[in-house]
């Protein structure tokens, strides 16, 4: 008796039928009349080159998959993705002027956003002017949506929310941390993250012994940490990106100073922050707004099954600039599809009226700021080299490590 193909063994399957479209790219039923132009501008270089450069490879893994499905459906056509990018240099004034170009020059269609608050802030107030519809992958400041824009719509959470599991999680703990010290780089994201962090701990009776701001581009944060170690905070969260996640915990190890709890904005999700740090990177927590290990499902695969196509397409495993990349794809093909026209007028409104419960970031729906009112946020905490879910409980993969280790104890 024939024993039927498992789930595992249909899917493996067709990883390698999607491995070799990718491989070969080319679609002769789609000719250049019926193409789609769509415009990014992207930091690939400066400040946010590496997070910049993970958005890019999310938005292509999207391109290749619409194109590899004889393109995206508007009407009764299909059209082929024609994907332009442009590097910002993680610059706001230049990232402007390229969606204006996009706009005025190549007359793209339709347009994807940069990473980044700051950035998209300036990218933002073009397309508004010009009445584009930008869908933000990687952007969520509060102060992006205060602005009356009629244009705008992002992926992620509102950035004032982002931290707050994090306090959450501490407050669960025994014993229960009681004070806290904040340190951010001075630019629209992490603001906004600060804003709704001392507040929520405020009211959840945590002591904010310390809230500083430190400028974007600093190459030394000694001094700002010698300060906080002053203070003994019980928790020390840093809201910054990358660089000042790995800046921040080698100078921490340097003064000596171990907080019970250690929590950063951005760099605890990418694989670079644990080859950077080594030993040193355990116990550190981090806002995780999506990763493989959610169980999030998308019409086309998982959020684990975009991983392993991802993983065949790239050699590497998606983080979450990836993941967002290609869920924003998918969104505007879902968008025009809806609006049966590349109009903006009528995307915008089909984007106002989109509800996306299942999508392999999560679940989308937009409030009349643009905001993803649905939007989740997990933590993450780096253990024995790896990031693990450590809250929603649901989700969870592991307990969280409280109080942090020392420096010697790893």
């Amino acid at each position: 008796m024939k024993k039927l193909a498992t789930r595992g063994q249909i899917f493996s399957a067709a990883i390698l039928v999607i491995g070799v479209v990718f491989l070969l790219q080319a679609n002769p039923c789609l000719s250049a009349e019926n193409e789609v132009k769509i415009g990014a501008a992207i930091s690939l270089s400066g400040k946010m080159a590496r997070e910049g450069s993970n958005l890019k490879q999310g938005y292509e893994f999207w391109a290749d998959w619409a194109n590899a499905k004889q393109g995206i459906s508007v009407g009764d056509k299909r059209y082929k993705v024609k994907l332009i990018t442009y590097d910002d240099e993680s610059n706001p004034q230049r990232s402007a002027k390229l969606v204006e170009k996009f706009i005025t020059e190549d007359k793209v269609d339709l347009l994807l956003g940069s990473y980044g608050s700051f950035v998209s802030m300036a990218s933002t107030t073009i397309s508004e002017r010009y009445g584009y519809v930008m869908i933000l992958p990687s952007s969520g400041s509060d102060l992006l949506f205060n602005r009356g824009y009629k244009y705008l719509f992002s992926l992620l959470p509102v950035s004032s929310r982002d931290m707050v599991p994090m306090i959450d999680l501490m407050l669960q703990q025994n014993p229960k941390p009681k004070t806290l010290s904040i340190i951010a780089s001075n630019s629209p994201y992490p603001i906004a993250v600060v804003n709704g962090l001392e507040k929520y701990a405020k009211d959840k009776g945590i002591d904010v012994v310390l809230s500083e701001k430190f400028p974007e581009d600093t190459s030394d944060l000694s001094s700002l940490l010698s300060l906080v170690k002053t203070k003994k905070p019980d928790l020390l969260f840093d809201v910054g990106y990358y660089e000042h996640s790995v800046m921040v915990t080698r100078q921490l190890k340097d003064l000596g100073f171990a907080p019970k709890g250690l929590g950063h904005g951005v760099g605890v999700q990418l694989p670079e922050f644990t080859k950077s740090l080594g030993k040193d990177a355990e116990a550190s927590m981090g806002t995780l707004f999506w990763g493989p290990k959610l169980k999030y499902r998308g019409e086309e695969f998982t959020a684990a099954e975009y991983a392993e196509l991802f993983k065949k397409k790239y050699g590497i495993y998606p983080v979450d600039q990836h993941g967002f990349g290609t869920s924003a794809g998918f969104l505007l093909e879902a968008a025009v599809k809806k609006a049966g026209s590349f109009k903006q007028e009528k995307i915008r409104e089909a984007l106002r009226q989109i509800e996306l419960p299942n999508t392999i970031t999560g679940p989308i729906k937009f409030d009349e700021a643009g905001r993803n009112v649905w939007g989740k946020v997990a933590v993450i905490q780096i253990q024995k080299g790896q990031p693990e879910v450590v809250a929603p409980e649901a989700a969870a993969t592991s307990r969280v490590i409280y109080p942090f280790p020392s420096w010697q104890g790893r």
